[in-house]
Formats: C-alpha cells, sequence, structure tokens
C-alpha cells in the first residue's frame, strides 16, 4: 500500500474538518487563504459554533488516490482514444503509444499538448489535477458535456480497454501508470533543522500539522474575542443571594432559565421590595404601624359604605322596583276600568275619585259609634244618613251599598295593594343614603394611588346619577326606560380592600421589626430583592456572558482539536516505513546518475519523547546548507530522483508504465543530457511516455534511446483544420533527421500541389516559401549528419572524433550542396528573394529539388557503407 493510500485510509477516521484539509492538501500542498477560512468554519462547526455560510465537507476518496497492490497485473496503455470535450482538442482521434521501450510526444506550446497530460493525470489517479478539463473554448458551451475518453491497454500482455469520464471515479487498473508531476517528492528543513527528504504523499500530513498550527492560532485569537466580560458583577458577585452566587459563578454551565427566573419580579416581588424598604427604613415602627392600621380601618368602612350604597342601587333591586311598579300601573288601570262603570251610575262629579274614597271610608268609620244598629252601609231606609244626617230612604240605603261594592271591590284592592308595594320599593331606593362620605381624610391616606381617589370620586357620582334615574324612570308617563338607565362602573372595593390589607400586613411587619429574628428574616428577604433588582439590570450582560462562556467552552474544545500529536504518530509510522537502508540507496543512485554531485543520502536517528525514528536527510558534502546551494535545476532533479527510486522499489507499480510530462524544463543543458539517458534507460525497464515541448531534450532523449538500442516511437502534436492536438507518427522537423524530413517535405508538396491545383495562389505561395525553408534546414541537417557522418551534431554535447575516418568530401557533394542550398535561397531566407517577389516554383520543380536531397544523402550513405 503506497504512502497515499495510508493516509487516505487514516483519514477516514479523522474528523470531518480535518478529512476536508486532507482532501485539500491532497490537491494542493499550500492551501490559499479562502481554503484556512473554510476549514476553520467547518471545524468551529463540528463543535458547536454554527457555520453561517453552510459549507460542504469533502474527503480524500479511494477512488481519487492510486492504490496498486502487490502482484497487481503490469498495465500497458496502447492508445488514447475517442477523446470528448477535452480542451480544444480534435475529437475522435487517437494517440498511440508503444507498450514497452519509449513514447516521445513533441508538441510546441497551445497545440493541445495539456489535454492528453491532464486527462492522464486524472484517468491514472495522479495527485496533480489542479488544472481543470475544459470545453472548447470556440465552441458553445451548451454543446458541451463532461469530458471522457477511452484507453487501450495491455494487462499482462492482454488487451483490454478502458472508459475514462471527468467527474466520475477513473479506472483503478490505469493506477498503476506513474505519473511524474510536481508533487512526487521535495526536501525541506524539517523542525529540527535538517534537510529532509519526504516522500511523495507525506507532505500532506506535515501541511496538515501545518494547517493545525494555524487553526491553533485563530483559535486562540477567536478566544480572546469572546472572553466574556465579567466586571460588571464584581459587586454582585459579592452578595451571599441567590443573583449574587450566579452573578459569581457565571459559567458556560449558568443557565439561562434561571438568569430569566430571577430577573423577572412579579408586581406583587415589587411591592415587597418596597414595603420592606419602607419598613425596614422606619425610624418609629410603632407608631407608623398605628397610623397604618387607623387609615387601614378608615378604608375599611368606606368599603362597606361602598358595598351598601350598591346593594341599594344593585339591579336585581332596580329591576324589582320596576317590576312592581309596573304591576301598580297594571292594576290601576285595572281599577279605573271598574269606576268607570261606576261612574255611569246618576252620581256627582268626582264621586269615586280619591277624595271621593277617603270621604266614604270617614264615613264609614263614623258609623261605627253613630249607627250601632245597622252596620254601614247597610242601613235601612229610616235610617239618617252619616254625611246630612237626613234620612237615606230607600233609594239612598240602596245607593250605599253600590258605593261599598265599589269600592270593596278586588279591583280596587288589588290596585291599592300594588300602589303601596311600589311606594314602598321607590322610597327604598330615593331615600337611602347613597353618600360615600369620601371626604379630604380619606383623600390624604390614599393620596399614593391618585387613581384610586379619582375612582372613588367618579363612584360616588354614578352612584347619585343612577338613583337620579331610578326616580325619572318610575314617574308616570315619564318617558324614560328602564333599560337606560346608566350602569355603574367597576367598583374601586377590590383595589381599597387590597390597600386595607397591605397596610395592615405592613403594620405587622413593622410589629415584627422590632423583633430581631423577624428583622432579619426580612433582611434577608430585602437582599434577595434588591439583588435579583440588580441582575435584571444586568440581565442583557449576563445573557451575553453566557454566551461568551458557551463559545469560550466550544473554542477550547476546537483547540484541543488542533493537536497535531496523532498527525506526528502517523507520519512518524509512514516514515520509519520509507525510511530505510533500501531507500536510501536507490535515492543515492538516482542522485548519482542524475548529476546531483555533492549531496548524500543518510539514515539519520531522530528522537522524539525517548522514542528513537530515523529520517532520510540530504547532505551537502562540503558541508554548506542544502537548501542555499541547491539550483532549480538540481532540486528539480531531486524529485525526478525520488520519482524514479520510488518506482523502483514499489511493489505495487511493478513494471507498468510511467508518464512524464516535461520533466526538464527548467534543468540546464548538462543535466539534460543525464535525465534524458536515465528516461531512456528506464524505458529498457518498462513502457515510459514523455510529453516535452523542449527539442533540445527530445534530440538528446531520441539519441541516448537509440544508442541502448531502443526503436522509440516518436509523435508530434500538430493544430489542423480538425482541432488541437493531432497526432503524427514523426518526430517535429526540427527533431528529425534527414531521411525523416524527406518524408516530411514530400507530404507538404502534395498539399502545395493540391492547393496550386484549387488556384489558390496565396495559400500556395505561403506554403511553398515554408517548404523551401524546410529543405534549406533539410541541406544543412545533410551537412552535420550524411556528409560529417554525425561528428558533431547540435544539440550534442560531444564530439564523436571516432567517425571521422567514415568521412569523405567528394566535389560532387560540394556541387549538389551547393546547387541545393542555391535553390531554396532563391525562395526563402534572404531578404531579397522576399523583395524581389520571385514566382514560386511549380510543384513538379518542388517534387524534383526534395527529389535532388533524397539522391544524395543515398549516394553518400552508399559511398560510405562501400569503404567498409
Amino acid at each position: 500500500m503506497t504512502i497515499l493510500s495510508e493516509i487516505q485510509k487514516w483519514s477516514e477516521k479523522l474528523p470531518t474538518w480535518q478529512q476536508h484539509a486532507v482532501a485539500v492538501l491532497y490537491e494542493r500542498p499550500v492551501p490559499t487563504a479562502e481554503d484556512l477560512e473554510d476549514i476553520l468554519a467547518l471545524l468551529l462547526d463540528t463543535h458547536g459554533i454554527p457555520d453561517l455560510l453552510g459549507r460542504d465537507t469533502r474527503k480524500l476518496t479511494t477512488e481519487q488516490v492510486a492504490s496498486p497492490q502487490a502482484g497487481q497485473p503490469i498495465v500497458q496503455i496502447t492508445s488514447i482514444k475517442n477523446l470528448q470535450y477535452v480542451n480544444a482538442l480534435a475529437p475522435g482521434k487517437v494517440l498511440p503509444l508503444a507498450p514497452t521501450g519509449l513514447t516521445s510526444i513533441y508538441g510546441d506550446n497551445g497545440v493541445g499538448k495539456s489535454g492528453y497530460t491532464r486527462v492522464l493525470k486524472k484517468a491514472c489517479r495522479a495527485r496533480d489535477q489542479s488544472e481543470p478539463i475544459r470545453p472548447n473554448a470556440y465552441k458553445h458551451p451548451v454543446l458541451a458535456g463532461a469530458a471522457t475518453a477511452g484507453f487501450d491497454a495491455l494487462v499482462d500482455g492482454e488487451p483490454a480497454e478502458y472508459q475514462w469520464t471527468d467527474g466520475q471515479a477513473a479506472p483503478v487498473e490505469l493506477s498503476s501508470i506513474a505519473i511524474f508531476d510536481s508533487r512526487c517528492a521535495r526536501a525541506y528543513v524539517d523542525n529540527q533543522g535538517d534537510f529532509s527528504y519526504v516522500p511523495y504523499g507525506l507532505d500532506i500530513l506535515e501541511g496538515l500539522a501545518k494547517v493545525c498550527a494555524w487553526l491553533k492560532e485563530r483559535v486562540q485569537q477567536e478566544q480572546r474575542a469572546a472572553k466574556p466580560n465579567v466586571e460588571p458583577f464584581a459587586k454582585l458577585a459579592l452578595s451571599p443571594t441567590q443573583a449574587g452566587l450566579l452573578a459569581k459563578g457565571l459559567s458556560a454551565k449558568t443557565r439561562k432559565e434561571d438568569i430569566e427566573r430571577l430577573t423577572t419580579l412579579s408586581g406583587e416581588e415589587l411591592a415587597q421590595l418596597d414595603s420592606l424598604v419602607k419598613t425596614l427604613g422606619e425610624a418609629d415602627p410603632k407608631r407608623r404601624a398605628a397610623d397604618l392600621r387607623l387609615k387601614a380601618g378608615r378604608v375599611d368602612a368606606l368599603v362597606q359604605r361602598i358595598e351598601a350604597a350598591i346593594a341599594v342601587v344593585a339591579q336585581p333591586k332596580i329591576d324589582s322596583l320596576h317590576e312592581l311598579v309596573d304591576k301598580s300601573n297594571q292594576a290601576k288601570s285595572v281599577a279605573l276600568v271598574v269606576a268607570q262603570r261606576f261612574k255611569e251610575m246618576d252620581t256627582l262629579d268626582g264621586t269615586g275619585d280619591d277624595l271621593w274614597l277617603e270621604m266614604f271610608r270617614a264615613a264609614r268609620q263614623f258609623c261605627v259609634t253613630s249607627h250601632t244598629v245597622h252596620a254601614f252601609p247597610r242601613l235601612s231606609g229610616e235610617a239618617r244618613c252619616p254625611l246630612c244626617q237626613n234620612q237615606v230612604g230607600e233609594a239612598g240605603a240602596a245607593r250605599l251599598i253600590a258605593f261599598d261594592e265599589f269600592i270593596g271591590g278586588e279591583a280596587t284592592k288589588a290596585a291599592d295593594k300594588a300602589r303601596k308595594d311600589a311606594i314602598t320599593a321607590f322610597k327604598a331606593v330615593v331615600d337611602a343614603q347613597l353618600e360615600l362620605n369620601f371626604d379630604e381624610t380619606l383623600t390624604h391616606d390614599l393620596e399614593a394611588s391618585p387613581e384610586l381617589v379619582d375612582s372613588c370620586t367618579e363612584f360616588q357620582k354614578a352612584l347619585r346619577a343612577r338613583r337620579d334615574a331610578v326616580r325619572e324612570a318610575a314617574k308616570p308617563d315619564s318617558g324614560n326606560p328602564w333599560d337606560q338607565i346608566p350602569a355603574l362602573p367597576v367598583s374601586p372595593q377590590e383595589a381599597l380592600a387590597k390597600i386595607a390589607a397591605a397596610w395592615r400586613e405592613a403594620a405587622v411587619k413593622l410589629d415584627q421589626s422590632q423583633d430581631a429574628a423577624a428583622r432579619a428574616k426580612m433582611e434577608k428577604d430585602l437582599a434577595e430583592l434588591q439583588a435579583r433588582r440588580q441582575l435584571a439590570e444586568l440581565k442583557t450582560v449576563a445573557l451575553e456572558a453566557v454566551d461568551r462562556f458557551l463559545t469560550s467552552a466550544k473554542l477550547a474544545e476546537c483547540l484541543a482539536a488542533t493537536s497535531t500529536t496523532a498527525i506526528s504518530r502517523k507520519s512518524t509510522e509512514l516514515t520509519n516505513t520509507m525510511a530505510t537502508d533500501e531507500v536510501a540507496a536507490a535515492l543515492s543512485e538516482e542522485l548519482a546518475a542524475l548529476g546531483v554531485n555533492g549531496i548524500s543520502v543518510a539514515m539519520q536517528p531522530s528522537s522524539t519523547k525517548a522514542k528513537t525514528t530515523f529520517k532520510l536527510v540530504l547532505k551537502s558534502e562540503s558541508g554548506a546548507v542544502p537548501q542555499d546551494i541547491l539550483s532549480e535545476g538540481e532540486q528539480r532533479a531531486i524529485a525526478i530522483a525520488a520519482f524514479l527510486a520510488e518506482v523502483r522499489l514499489s511493489k505495487g507499480k511493478g513494471k507498468g508504465g510511467i508518464v512524464f510530462d516535461d520533466p526538464v524544463s527548467s534543468l540546464d543543458h548538462a543535466r539534460r543530457e543525464r535525465v534524458a539517458r536515465r528516461i531512456a534507460a528506464e524505458a529498457q525497464e518498462r513502457q515510459v511516455v514523455v510529453f516535452t515541448h523542449d527539442i533540445f531534450f527530445l534530440n538528446v532523449l531520441m539519441f541516448e534511446a537509440t544508442a541502448l538500442g531502443l526503436v522509440p516511437k516518436a509523435l508530434t502534436l500538430n493544430q489542423t483544420p480538425e482541432g488541437f492536438g493531432v497526432a503524427e507518427e514523426t518526430l517535429p522537423f526540427a527533431g528529425a533527421n534527414v531521411s525523416q524530413r524527406v518524408g516530411i517535405l514530400r507530404n507538404k508538396q502534395v498539399e502545395c500541389a493540391r492547393r496550386f491545383k484549387a488556384g489558390d495562389q496565396a495559400g500556395y505561395r505561403l506554403l511553398a516559401r515554408d517548404l523551401y525553408n524546410d529543405l534549406r534546414m533539410a541541406w544543412e541537417r545533410g551537412v552535420e549528419e550524411v556528409l560529417f557522418h554525425e561528428v558533431v551534431l547540435r544539440f550534442r554535447k560531444g564530439v564523436e572524433t571516432n567517425r571521422l575516418k567514415k568521412v569523405t568530401v567528394e566535389p560532387d557533394d560540394v556541387t549538389a550542396i551547393t546547387a541545393g542550398m542555391s535553390r531554396c535561397s532563391n525562395y526563402t531566407g534572404h531578404d531579397g528573394a522576399q523583395e524581389a517577389n520571385v514566382a514560386p516554383p511549380s510543384p513538379d520543380e518542388m517534387e524534383k529539388d526534395i527529389n535532388a536531397l533524397e539522391a544524395w544523402r543515398k549516394s553518400v550513405v552508399t559511398r560510405r557503407e562501400g569503404k567498409r
């Protein structure tokens, strides 16, 4: 299992924020400021401080990491095909690769080389996937989909096909292909001052430790910012009350419900507080208690008067009076009907009315003593009238009997009774005592409650108004309806009773205040209430302090989570696995092969907490600090050496293919030769694919491969009307030999003929000039390669003097070369040719000029081979 695989498996058990950090560090060794802020937010969220942006977490998955196992079959890619939506690469093209040996792929900047390398890095699960694959920028984005590519491969020699789609898990088989990128290995100054070698992937742990250190500092800053302000509670915390103890013990464990409970004082508690302040502050409590009882007595009497007055004009009584008045009026109406019939008799005016009735009753009373023989009104005809004292006569006696029957009738009796009942009830209301006697003394007693004084005054007015309305409603035909008698407002009785009770209670407390034990309890109760009121004034500050304590507690958890102990333990474990004599020896061999002189690799003990481990240290033989003396090229060479050493020792990689993406972009010429020689040597053992835009390195690489007996496969990427990245199975013109250049020139001549035949004169002229420029370069190459038998070659450092014995220069050579160069100079290479606007030769003439070069080459080679 590789280091990356170990780290991926280990990361699965980490908290989500650390998993996210590992995923970030896998993509980029130096996280951005935004990355760090994201990780901080996730750390805080993990410990209960919500992430307001709701960031999503990521993790390093097995699909991202190449994890070949021991005994895995050898995988060799033979082609990349069916590319779609990969940058501007021409779709449907094939990039053929040699399954063994060396495949060189040359491409100038901007022809599509990076598209292939990005696909390989993603499909083979290389760590460096920082460069995204985008659709063709020249086509509408709606038409584009996810990038895809197909791979033909050999798996232990058997053909196989794989499909890759960007954003989906890459085929695991392709992960056995090792790809050299900028993160393969590096050296760094460790915390003990040593310039140590860091194997591929182990820098993630170092980066994670640095991230934790940064997080620790930021969390500490947050802790300082979140520190609660408890200064406002300093005085209250000295109080032995419940509120004081809460203030003293403010912490993350303080319940907000307790703060709410203690800071919420009811009306009764506020009244109690005011009462206790007054009671305990009274100079003469005995006298004050007596005054309060007198005031309470006066208020009690007022309450009783109000109660009595309310009873008089209470609605049941008014309803009863209303009913009695109605009955009296109804009875009177019935009696009037009877009286009307009586009046229809032959009588004097006024007979039957109230005055007459009184007179008749008086006569009845008089007859009790004057007429002892006959009871009034049943007198004989001879009897004398009690009023006129003449004989009544028979007719008069009959009339008296009729009068008596009228007066003694039921209607009249009912009317009389109803009238008496109504009068009694009416007098009970209108003659009753409704005065409350709310005088100046009571007003002074209640001066602390002016609203209650107003209520009593208004209630007195309401009583009078209600009585007056009753009087008016009871009058016959008054027109004042009973249902419009004004109702009484809310009685002040309850409020007055409470005040009286409070005064009596205060009087009791004043009495008790003279008792030491009772006074002590009052003082304790007062202290509790005063402390609660003080805490209420600090309620907002207290709640904020609790929030800050809670945040600080969560930040403390975050701070503990930034510990790097587990990271260091894992790093030590993996370092011990990699820091072996075998690795040191392999790395030393690779450094020597690449010409990194003066640097040696040594196993060095590292003691940490009484535990001895080992690490690989790069040392300068001169004693100088390596990081101060290594050039950029040497540091790049160390990375290549480490990559090759790990590939050699990897049991999982076996003999699978390796890919280099511009391995020597910044190296000097001498080191390019060493790197080319080492890569060529590796191509004897496995499939090696090299992408480069460095023509010098390409020539050296091809030379070294050929010198080892390899037949390298050469591809050149070009831009065509079909798109970018179209591969030709040839070296670029500048890297090809004369024979290969002749083939390239003949292909160009065919295109020139096509343009000429189509009448494209402008295109033909440009292409013809380009062809003769290349033909001139081919003649120059012929001098080095053919005539001088590669004794001296451009882009090659050495001079092959042992080849001089086969070098001969004949007059025909000079003639042919001079003629060919002159022919080219007529059309290109000099300003004069352009100024003269010389017409380009015909396609047939071009063909003859190319054939002349090939004929000369063959003649020299034949002549030289004849001298063997």
